[in-house]
């Protein structure tokens, strides 16, 4: 769960989960659950992010589109990977966000990762 009280904050907040096993040539997708409760402003997001060293991003990523509001109900989404996993890269990272300028509750839950 994120939660902010006000719309007024440009910062945002976030979970992060960071995966080491994978093979080079592997391509990702994540699905997850997600519930807004008395959402309002810019809304939340899903993303994924190929890293190398010194935690540098790569090529690769997967980004989500801006959700404002699941009217308290539970929404399954996907994020997919825009290219498969090149040999520079040491992590993946996948990032649930609060955005910036959004006042509410979102909950995640039920996080998979798909090799396709």
């Amino acid at each position: 769960m994120i939660k902010s009280t006000t719309t007024n904050n440009e910062n945002f907040a976030f979970w992060n989960v960071r995966i080491y096993d994978f093979k080079e040539g592997e391509l990702f997708k994540i699905r997850l659950r997600a519930k807004t409760e008395d959402m309002s402003g810019n809304g939340f997001q899903v993303n994924m992010f190929g890293r190398g060293a010194n935690f540098t991003q790569t090529d690769i990523a997967g980004i989500g589109d801006e959700i404002v509001d699941t009217d308290d109900e539970w929404k399954t989404i996907e994020v997919a990977m825009n290219a498969p996993i090149s040999e520079d890269v040491k992590h993946i990272d996948i990032y649930m966000l609060l955005l910036g300028n959004t006042k509410g509750t979102v909950y995640f839950d039920k996080l998979e990762v798909i090799s396709e």
